[in-house]
């Protein structure tokens, strides 16, 4: 079986960049509809400030994932933690510990930065219970890594 996920808007990219880039949740969920009529099912989700910059926030977070929901049952959601050069690795870890999302993406080099891999074996054990994550490895330093987390 195929599975087809889209990441629609990305962190860095606004309407200044390209017009029909979704940056609010109504442009998102039309976006993941069309996707979803055709094939996709998953997104991977970005939200934003109104002035269209990355942002990380628990709520706002899940009143997407609320309305993707309503919308459009079977897609499957999934949220980013993505530091975009804004955010510091407590804050990343802050919104993967407390968010309650069916899925979630980190970064193992943004995660790890100046962490203590041992420190961070307990916060992935505890993740990994609690929700579905995609591992993002863009070398063999990352797989490496995550395989010393497992």
């Amino acid at each position: 079986m195929t599975y087809i996920m889209v990441a629609p808007n990305g962190a860095r990219r606004t309407t200044s960049d390209h017009h029909a880039i979704p940056v609010n949740d109504d442009a998102l969920i039309e976006t993941a509809k069309a996707c979803f009529q055709e094939g996709v099912r998953g997104i991977h989700a970005h939200i934003r400030t109104v002035d269209q910059r990355h942002l990380l926030d628990i709520s706002r977070y899940e009143a997407l994932i609320a309305k993707l929901h309503a919308k459009i049952p079977c897609l499957e959601v999934q949220v980013t933690s993505e530091a975009a050069g804004i955010y510091d690795v407590e804050s990343q870890i802050d919104l993967l510990s407390k968010i309650h999302a069916p899925w979630v993406s980190v970064a193992i080099r943004e995660i790890i930065r100046q962490q203590n891999t041992t420190q961070l074996s307990a916060f992935f054990t505890t993740l990994l219970a609690r929700t579905r994550v995609q591992f993002i490895l863009y070398d063999e330093t990352d797989l490496v890594t995550l395989v010393q987390l497992i």
